[in-house]
């Protein structure tokens, strides 16, 4: 069913009220029903905007923008939706390298030059270098490009660099002038995969980028073991999809491990069914996929969203990753939590997070839903269908992004909040800086501004980052969970920030609408702490930077670690969605068999649609998946050495040189699962 809230009012008095303009101050705002709420701040810390508050409550902007009642029941605005990208963004067209049929062709002839316009000067882009790379093989070199930001001049540039296993930066690698905007690392050999950091000394204060790059660095065969724990609840009316999830993983180099799990077991009883599987195997046991309403583990004295009235336990699914410390539930009384009540006390990781962890919970979305009942196994069948297809190629996010931050320019918080750099950073370093678009609209340019929720309506973004003061079910020029059930939101990986809703364990939280529908395949809440996803670009899971970010706390490996006002409390941090999903692969082959060929295995396929480097068959058993082939195969068979036997299992998958903003990697796509007959 569909709903909506109509709870109008003025957005700049809310504003002003719901911002705590000082330590003493305090505020009440006005949400449905009469209902009131007071908030409070702490000293020294400004919350996130709150108060359930949307731009008009109706689903427009009032004042002369788009009608009120314009997205309502499903109705899609202008039917192609609003293009951000045509938007006044201070626009970064000018030296953008060719494109090709919508896509950019990334150069790779160490002949091309560009120039980079300037990005838009604002809190999160001062703080920020906004850095990818390039690569060139035939004299093997990585090149780091940063683009200028408006009004910042930069008085010098240190580039540390480590290898992608190395555990410190060291001394810096290079010195490059002040006036520099690139800088050609040729100490480099084919196969290498590197990490950068690139600190300036600026105008604006001290800037920050990572970048993740490599040259023909080779394809991962074999990802390890995931642990899958499956809701029982939803269990039985999901047996055809869950077989394709584990067709997928497995086709993808996972193995799986699947539990079934009843949503009243102890949540530490859930963890050591993982910890159990961990320790049979830790050097493969890599990561965690929750499915449906597991147990949510709760820790901490915390409130990262700066409200009072919002310190206590936060949900804390890194519990789920964290293999080795026990967890006390013995000293805290704050908020929600009390010695002995199931909560535990740690705002802070104990110790390193070992294994990736995400989740995809449905459980009471049902703004969503046709239906009251908590667990409605049709959102659960949605998003496996969208993540296979996006698996499959089926379904192609717009390699763009789009970033709203309703904190940058807000009349109403003195602080310089940074919070969007988590947004700047990544995309710029996954797509460049051409494809990634932050509307100059305020949310209090009541006249002009498009909510994000309408924005993004029947449109497709490969990441989003949107940023405003929130409720549980809301964020301040970004919309509502009923305004993201009844439009197609378009962001497939996305970023998000405001109070309350990031302590996502609520009926309807407006965090978990990001994947309840439209393109939604992840979502988590940053900016408080920033968020690492450069390594994306390299191949890797958005698992990977889930770990990464849990244990930047205790690595300190990628700054800045936290937007102003953050601290090192990090223990909710979460991801929302599969962990194993990866960005840019190929399109697999389809139509594989697999037949006795005189004794001997033999495989056939149809190709992959696209340009590829050949293939590679894997046998897939229940401790590895092993490769059969030595060399790519170009054509569309193989036959092996390895007798024949009924029941054996195979998969294809196809091999491609990426060549994107973070150099080059050989990476390999969904692989096509047959069973020998």
């Amino acid at each position: 069913m569909t709903k909506r809230f109509t709870h109008w009012r003025s957005l700049v008095a809310m504003s002003a009220c719901a911002v705590g303009l000082s330590a003493s101050t305090g505020c009440t705002a006005t949400l449905d029903g009469g209902a009131t709420h007071a908030h409070e701040t702490d000293a020294g810390t400004n919350p996130l905007i709150d108060g359930g508050t949307r731009v008009d409550g109706g689903g427009g902007v009032d004042g002369g923008g788009v009608d009120g009642g314009g997205v309502d029941g499903g109705v899609s605005i202008d039917a192609g939706g609003i293009d951000a990208g045509s938007m006044d963004a201070g626009s970064m067209d000018a030296g953008a390298p060719p494109i090709d049929g919508g896509s950019v062709v990334i150069p790779t002839d160490a002949s091309f030059d560009f120039s980079l316009s300037p990005i838009q000067n604002n809190q999160s882009t001062r703080e920020s270098v906004l850095a990818f790379a390039t690569a060139q093989s035939s004299t093997p070199s990585i090149t780091l490009h940063w683009s200028p930001v408006e009004g910042r001049t930069v008085s010098a540039i240190q580039i540390f660099r480590k290898t992608r296993a190395a555990t410190a930066w060291g001394s810096a690698y290079a010195t490059p002038a002040a006036s520099a905007d690139r800088f050609i690392d040729t100490g480099v050999s084919l196969g290498d995969y590197f990490e950068y950091k690139i600190q300036m000394t600026t105008s604006a204060g001290t800037a920050y980028g990572n970048v993740a790059a490599g040259i023909e660095t080779p394809a991962r065969d074999y990802n390890g073991k995931l642990v899958l724990l499956v809701d029982s609840t939803i269990e039985s009316a999901l047996t055809s999809e869950l077989t394709e999830l584990v067709a997928d993983l497995e086709g993808e180099g996972w193995n799986v491990i699947r539990s079934s799990v009843s949503q009243s077991a102890s949540v530490s009883s859930v963890r050591e069914t993982i910890r159990t599987a961990y320790n049979a195997d830790p050097a493969n046991v890599r990561a965690v996929f929750l499915f449906g309403h597991i147990p949510v583990p709760y820790s901490g004295n915390v409130n990262p969203d700066g409200h009072g009235d919002h310190r206590g336990a936060w949900p804390a699914d890194g519990y789920y990753g964290e293999m080795n410390s026990t967890w006390s539930d013995t000293s805290v009384t704050s908020g929600n939590n009390s010695p002995g009540d199931g909560k535990f006390d740690p705002s802070t990781f104990p110790s390193a997070v070992e294994l990736e962890v995400g989740r995809v919970d449905m459980h009471n979305m049902d703004g969503f839903s046709a239906s009251v009942i908590a667990d409605d196994p049709i959102l659960y069948m949605n998003y496996m269908s969208r993540a296979h297809r996006y698996r499959a190629r089926e379904l192609e996010p717009t390699v763009r992004g789009l970033i709203i931050d309703n904190f940058d320019n807000d009349p109403y918080v003195t602080r310089n909040y940074r919070f969007a750099g988590s947004g700047w950073r990544n995309m710029v370093a996954l797509m460049g800086p051409w494809d990634v678009n932050q509307p100059l609209a305020s949310v209090y340019d009541t006249a002009t501004y498009v909510p994000y929720y309408m924005m993004v309506n029947g449109q497709s973004y490969l990441w989003t980052y949107a940023a405003g003061g929130g409720s549980n079910i809301s964020s301040a020029g970004i919309g509502e969970t009923w305004d993201f059930a009844a439009t197609h939101t378009g962001g497939f990986f996305n970023m998000c920030l405001g109070s309350y809703f990031g302590d996502w364990n609520q009926n309807n939280n407006f965090m978990r609408a990001f994947i309840a529908g439209g393109n939604g395949l992840t979502v988590v809440w940053a900016g408080v702490n920033h968020w690492f996803f450069q390594h994306m670009g390299m191949g890797e899971t958005i698992g990977v930077g889930t770990r990464i970010t849990m244990n930047n706390e205790i690595s300190g490996l990628y700054v800045p670690k936290v937007g102003s006002g953050g601290n090192s409390d990090n223990v909710y941090l979460g991801l929302m969605g599969d962990p194993t999903l990866r960005i840019g692969t190929p399109a697999p082959a389809s139509n594989f068999v697999v037949s006795n060929a005189g004794g001997k295995f033999r495989f056939a396929w149809t190709a992959s649609p696209e340009a590829v480097n050949g293939y590679h068959i894997y046998e897939i058993t229940s401790g590895a998946i092993t490769r059969v082939t030595g060399s790519p195969v170009s054509g569309t068979s193989f036959t092996s050495t390895i007798d024949y036997a009924a029941g054996r299992r195979f998969s294809v998958r196809a091999l491609r040189l990426q060549t994107n903003w973070s150099g080059s990697h050989y990476d390999l796509s969904l692989g096509r699962v047959a069973t020998a007959p």
